[in-house]
C-alpha cells in the first residue's frame, strides 16, 4: 500500500541505534502528544533508540524511544510504527568555578 501521508512527512530524523549504527533521512509528519509515527516498516525500531533532528541555527533535538508499537494498518492507513518518545537528557555542564574576592574597607581619619 502506498503511503497517502507522504506529502505531509516534512520532519526528517536520524535514528541512532544502541549498537552505534545510524539510519538517516527518516521522514515523519511530526510529533503528537509524545508520539512519532513512521511509515517505514523496514526499520527495526527498538526501545532505547535515539531520534535526532536538526533545528534552525545549528541546534538539535534528541528524543529517546521508550515504547514501540506496530500497526498493520487499517483501510486507507498503511502499516506503520508508533514510537512513544521523551526528550533525551541534555548533557550536564559543570558550573564554572567561582572566585570570591574579599574587599577590605579602610577608614581614613
Amino acid at each position: 500500500m502506498e503511503n497517502p501521508f507522504a506529502d505531509l512527512e516534512r520532519d526528517i530524523f536520524r535514528l541512532l541505534k544502541q549498537d552505534g549504527s545510524r539510519i538517516k533521512n527518516l521522514r515523519t509528519t511530526g510529533f503528537h502528544e509524545g508520539q512519532v509515527i513512521f511509515f517505514q516498516t523496514d526499520i527495526d525500531f527498538e526501545e532505547g533508540d535515539t531520534l535526532e533532528r536538526d533545528l534552525p541555527h545549528g541546534r538539535m533535538e534528541r528524543y529517546l524511544a521508550e515504547g514501540i508499537r506496530y500497526s498493520s494498518g487499517i483501510e486507507d492507513v498503511p502499516p506503520h510504527y508508533v514510537l512513544s518518545v521523551r526528550e533525551a537528557e541534555k548533557p550536564r555542564t559543570e558550573p564554572a568555578p567561582r572566585t570570591v574576592m574579599q574587599v577590605r574597607s579602610t577608614s581614613i581619619s
